[in-house]
């Protein structure tokens, strides 16, 4: 006979000791140092130092043989304008000079006034053309004003007066 005991899943005793296993103290492992006889060939490498040297080679060598894919897959009748001002000795690329230093502080601090001039020109230019706009548009809600106020008036009437509606003998039903 199988009862509701039989189902029951005991509980493993290794969850109850875990808790106590993790207080005892246990040994620290130290790595080794290089030993005496080898000094001249400088540290020891640790796994940590060769996992850290094999991933950067690895990176190093996997773009290395994407550039070497993308120069097999190169057309040799590309042609961009700026390969015209490109210069390469014995085969290898050579860099254009540094245009950081182009001008020297005198030439940069004149421009920087001369830039700072003419902002203040095209702001006041702009300002001088937003009062004349404000000035015509001063001039032209004043008389707008009594006429929208008219024609406001009529449209929260309704369709004018009682003259208005009937004279016109639109198509309209007649109320009674």
């Amino acid at each position: 006979k199988l009862g509701l005991a039989s189902f029951r899943r005991p509980t493993p005793p290794a969850r109850v000791m875990s808790s106590l296993r993790n207080a005892v103290k246990r040994k620290t492992h130290k790595e080794r140092s290089q030993p005496a006889a080898r000094a001249r060939l400088g540290l020891l490498e640790k796994k940590k130092d060769y996992v850290l040297r094999a991933r950067d080679f690895h990176k190093k060598e996997d773009a290395i043989k994407v550039l070497k894919t993308k120069a097999a897959y190169r057309n040799p009748d590309e042609f961009y304008f700026g390969m015209e001002k490109q210069r390469t000795k014995d085969g290898v690329h050579q860099a254009r000079g540094d245009e950081s230093n182009k001008y020297t502080a005198e030439e940069l601090r004149l421009m920087k006034t001369q830039d700072v001039k003419y902002v203040g020109l095209k702001a006041s230019m702009e300002a001088k053309k937003a009062e004349k706009l404000r000035a015509t548009l001063h001039l032209v809600g004043a008389d707008g004003l009594a006429e929208e106020d008219e024609s406001d008036d009529e449209m929260t009437r309704g369709w004018g007066s009682d003259d208005e509606r009937g004279a016109g003998g639109g198509g309209g039903r007649e109320r009674r």
